[in-house]
């Protein structure tokens, strides 16, 4: 059965060649991301091309490069992006993360990197593997957001609460520092379960710790949802 597009109210998302279609997790993820009047953005493992559509929503001065090394996932970015008002400014690099050359580096960057921990039962082999998997790509991740982010940038990456601290290790190995983390609730009586990094090439004196709850009750968004939403959901009318 083919997935439904996702309408937004100034784009739309076909997501029938996707392997991860939208969630609420990536419009959060995509609207929480801010920058100071960037020019240049990146999308490292774009997809269906969300992220990359929400930041040229919020930032019209902007031009976004979408990357992504999967051929589908390419072609379904490529579509969103030409059916969209904000074609002339998106560009899809169907291209290994790893190999992506830029002339100039970027004054932003957002990833929304996979991960299959959570997915598998601990203490086997197939989750030890999949788990140093993770660990290196999310390290590759951070090495690539080194290398084109520029001097004065910010980097958001969104990754799972659990294992915090083998993510803070891996981000301190890259050579990268966490200038703040957003922490994502269900509800104020869940644990979180994702955590926004903002990275940077400098060390602050403070960093910021906020969190971020999707439900006041069931099915009835916090204003701080319905806030952070309402440029993007139609039903936050």
């Amino acid at each position: 059965m083919a997935r439904r597009n996702f309408a937004m109210k100034q784009f739309t998302i076909n997501q029938e060649q996707t392997a991860m279609p939208v969630c609420t997790d990536s419009c959060v993820f995509g609207a929480m991301a801010q920058w100071q009047n960037p020019k240049l953005l990146l999308d490292l493992g774009t997809g269906t091309g969300l992220l990359a559509l929400i930041m040229a929503q919020k930032y019209s001065q902007a031009r976004i490069i979408a990357v992504d090394n999967v051929d589908l996932e390419c072609q379904q970015a490529a579509y969103n992006f030409e059916q969209s008002p904000f074609a002339a400014r998106l560009k899809i690099e169907c291209a290994d993360m790893r190999k992506l050359r830029l002339d100039v580096k970027a004054d932003g960057i957002i990833c929304n990197p996979p991960y299959f921990i959570d997915l598998l039962p601990g203490s086997t082999q197939a989750y030890n593997h999949a788990r140093h998997a993770d660990e290196q790509l999310i390290l590759d991740i951070l090495l690539i957001i080194k290398l084109h982010l520029n001097s004065a940038g910010i980097a958001y990456v969104l990754l799972p609460f659990a294992m915090q601290n083998i993510w803070l290790q891996l981000i301190e190995t890259s050579g990268l520092f966490v200038n703040g983390f957003t922490y994502l609730h269900s509800t104020a009586a869940h644990k979180a379960h994702l955590v926004v990094y903002a990275l940077s090439h400098k060390r602050v004196e403070e960093i910021k710790d906020m969190h971020f709850y999707y439900y006041e009750s069931p099915k009835r968004y916090t204003e701080q949802f319905k806030e952070l939403l309402s440029p993007f959901y139609s039903s936050l009318l």
